[in-house]
């Protein structure tokens, strides 16, 4: 029998940071000192260690 994990989802306020941070990243990787796109920006790709 598989072993299953269960997570809490994470709080609203916890989101926005995520998403935030996310956001600044991206605007980094556009910026005109790098110039670069990255077209490959999905939610499975954001990575999150223990203090997110």
């Amino acid at each position: 029998m598989p072993r299953r994990l269960y997570f809490q989802p994470l709080s609203w306020k916890l989101r926005l940071k995520v998403a935030l941070g996310a956001a600044k990243g991206l605007a980094f990787l556009h910026s005109s000192e790098t110039r670069g796109i990255y077209r490959d920006f999905k939610t499975s790709n954001i990575l999150l260690d223990s203090v997110f």
